[in-house]
């Protein structure tokens, strides 16, 4: 299991977030999409469509580890907020923010993680008077490196 898609499942088990291929009210969260996340209100399918708010989650770096603790990676993830309105966002953003930041030793959608933080706060990314607008957060997360010690 990859780190999106861990943080993917535990946002949809809060009901934050959904699959952007399943149908449902909550705003669909896709993972490394090659175009970046879609607006509010575009998509292929009536499943993947939103009219208020759709989420996108990217591997973006990290911090290297120390000197003999290479069995720990801290990963970075961004969450892309497209949204049509900006209360829309600063709300999936207080959410997501109570479900991943001053965590530690916690099973996050089936992967264990050693400590999650914010490292960047919301901050306003791109707007578009027919579109919405799109902010961007970040999270830290520390986990184990081999699949072994990953798993509760």
């Amino acid at each position: 299991m990859t780190l999106l898609d861990a943080l993917r499942n535990h946002l949809i088990g809060q009901g934050i977030v959904r699959k952007p291929a399943v149908a449902g009210a909550a705003p669909p969260l896709w993972l490394e999409p090659d175009e970046g996340a879609p607006a509010p209100g575009e998509g292929t399918t009536a499943t993947e469509i939103n009219a208020g708010a759709v989420l996108a989650a990217f591997l973006t770096g990290g911090i290297a580890p120390e000197r003999y603790e290479t069995f720990i990676r801290r990963d970075t993830v961004d969450i892309w907020i497209r949204t049509r309105t900006a209360p829309i966002a600063f709300d999936l953003d207080a959410r997501v923010r109570r479900e991943l930041a001053d965590r530690r030793n916690w099973n996050m959608g089936g992967m264990r993680v050693i400590e999650s933080s914010q490292f960047r706060p919301l901050q306003r990314l791109a707007s578009d008077r027919a579109q919405g607008g799109t902010r961007i957060v970040s999270y830290l997360f520390a986990t184990y490196s081999d699949e072994a010690f990953q798993t509760f």
